[in-house]
């Protein structure tokens, strides 16, 4: 268990959900969120499963939230949220996910199997209950809170770079 991550306050964060799973991303990492009506993509790289998503007169780089985390479907990208790889110029992408819920703080107080989500295992920064977020009871009980400068993987960054060199992407 990660017991290192109990019983800490991160702050506000930006609540989503891919599928049951309910995830997290500090209001740091957060650039915007848009419904999917607003968001136009493709995909660019079938290996490294990147998109590009036409966002605000940008084209970013692009993942499924549910395929980078390893779920078994894909999801239904009714929301992107714009996240950045770090606070002050930092790299734009963009990840699908099934619905942005709400903004509000995250109390990562709940322990986390070290065997979950191993290939991100560096963007996890640990597990909340969901209860609290809202009254739907097809949710996971416990959700994960993710680092977005952590959540790529260096196959991913290297794509999105060599996207960007092509101009199918802005990197």
């Amino acid at each position: 268990m990660r017991a290192d991550l109990a019983k800490r306050t991160a702050g506000l964060a930006l609540y989503a959900t891919c599928g049951d799973l309910v995830v997290a991303f500090g209001i740091e990492d957060v650039v915007r969120v848009h419904l999917a009506e607003t968001v136009t993509a493709r995909l660019v790289d079938p290996t490294a499963l990147l998109q590009a998503a036409n966002i605000d007169d940008e084209r970013l780089p692009a993942w499924d939230l549910g395929a980078l985390l390893g779920l078994r479907r894909p999801t239904s990208a009714r929301a992107w949220i714009v996240l950045t790889t770090g606070a002050q110029g930092g790299r734009l992408f963009a990840v699908s996910c099934d619905r942005s819920l709400t903004v509000r703080p995250v109390r990562v107080d709940l322990p986390l199997a070290a065997t979950l989500f191993t290939s991100r295992a560096g963007a996890v920064r640990g597990a909340f209950a969901t209860a609290s977020l809202t009254e739907e009871s097809e949710l996971a009980p416990t959700g994960v809170l993710l680092a977005a400068s952590a959540l790529l993987s260096p196959d991913e960054q290297r794509a999105a770079a060599k996207a960007s060199s092509e101009g199918k992407v802005t990197w």
